[in-house]
């Protein structure tokens, strides 16, 4: 059987593009227009999804010292770990989705705030 090699360039932008969503306080988050978003709330923000099927996931990277909420009308929101946004920081909320049932989905979530360092430990 002939191997088939799928490059990056092959791709959809769902799997490889990064969409810029500016500053605001309303932020739509769709899954088949990127897989990384960024974003600034300059307000208590909205992070409105469409578009997930299961087992896909995106990366939001967002900032601003505001109170960020998931929408959509009907699904569920799982936080993983113990972790919450910090509105002082610049942090990377990646988003899965585990079950696209219309009307019914259920999204799990992590978030983690970064900084720029070339090590993996702290010693």
């Amino acid at each position: 059987m002939a191997r088939t090699t799928i490059k990056n360039s092959n791709l959809s932008a769902e799997f490889t593009g990064l969409t810029d969503l500016g500053t605001g306080a309303a932020f739509a988050i769709n899954f088949s227009g990127a897989s990384t978003y960024k974003a600034v709330a300059n307000a208590d923000a909205t992070l409105t999804l469409s578009n997930a099927k299961q087992g896909q996931a995106v990366d939001v990277i967002i900032s601003g010292d505001h109170t960020i909420t998931f929408s959509e009308t009907g699904s569920t929101f799982n936080k993983i770990g113990g972790v919450d946004y910090d509105g002082s920081a610049t942090n990377l909320i990646q988003i899965a989705c585990t079950d696209e049932t219309a009307g019914a989905k259920v999204y799990h979530y992590m978030v983690g705030t970064y900084v720029s360092d070339t090590t993996a430990n702290s010693n």
